[in-house]
């Protein structure tokens, strides 16, 4: 980095209208109309927010059963493909986070298919 410009390597959903098209099931649960209280309201609603929400309603267990048989093996590995995308972020490998995150959004596609309307 020189001493007045600073190099960052990031992601960020660019248009959230296209996420919430793409993934209507997903969104619908990942940001509800009425949010729960002990889940809160992420401030930013993008892809990366999304699968830290489902993340956490599989984890609580604060999703329907139909939903739940769905989402739960496979968000685990949705968890681990965003980690693994923030460390190459973080390792400034812009190749390998563009990989991943071709990754992770293949992985929402299969998982929108697959989840039943709550």
């Amino acid at each position: 980095m020189g001493r007045f410009l600073q190099i960052r390597v990031m992601a960020y959903t660019y248009d959230k209208e296209d996420m919430a098209k793409a993934w209507p099931k997903l969104h619908a649960l990942a940001f509800p109309a009425t949010p729960s209280p002990s889940l809160g309201m992420p401030r930013k609603k993008g892809v990366l927010e999304l699968v830290d929400s489902l993340v956490d309603q599989v984890r609580f267990d604060m999703i329907d059963a139909s939903v739940q048989n769905v989402l739960g093996p496979r968000m685990e590995q949705a968890k681990h493909l965003k980690q693994e995308l923030e460390q190459a972020l973080a390792d400034w490998n812009p190749q390998k986070a563009n990989t991943l995150s071709d990754k992770l959004e293949e992985l929402l596609d299969e998982l929108e298919k697959e989840t039943p309307l709550p």
